[in-house]
């Protein structure tokens, strides 16, 4: 019973290392990702150290009424280890509350392989201030979503 044993934590062994590097195998590497105020925008950019099997990037923005990420836009991959950039002009909507920052915005970028398999980036925050006329029409907008 005890040579039984042994084998089964045997197993567990080589899978659990089998696993592992199957889930390295499509960890990414950001260079950089960051978010930014620019004007009545944000701009969102980031590189990645390879993405020779990248198929696209997902842009994702926190949004407080839903409690979770919604899609901001799709981006193909270049696969030549380019560095990327994206204008959030759509961003009026209502800010998030706490951590002492009413402007502040939160986005994370979805890297989807070319192997269907998928990997989300780190949260990056910027503080963003938006007129009020437009933080008015960004929270309508909000509502019908």
């Amino acid at each position: 019973m005890k040579k039984l044993n042994n084998i089964k934590l045997g197993y567990l062994f080589v899978l659990t290392i089998v696993f592992t590097l199957v889930s390295f195998a499509a960890e990414v590497s950001f260079e950089f990702f960051e978010a930014n105020s620019s004007g009545d925008d944000v701009r969102i950019e980031w590189k990645l150290e390879d993405e020779s099997d990248v198929k696209n990037y997902i842009i994702q923005r926190w949004f407080k009424s839903s409690d979770t990420y919604k899609l901001v836009s799709i981006i193909n991959s270049e696969k030549n280890n380019q560095s990327y950039s994206y204008l959030d002009e759509n961003n009026f909507s209502k800010p998030e509350t706490g951590l002492n920052a009413d402007n502040l915005r939160r986005y994370r970028i979805q890297v989807n392989f070319d192997s269907g398999k998928f990997q989300y980036s780190n949260e990056v925050y910027v503080t963003h201030n938006v007129s009020s006329v437009k933080k008015t029409w960004g929270m309508l907008k909000e509502m019908f979503r």
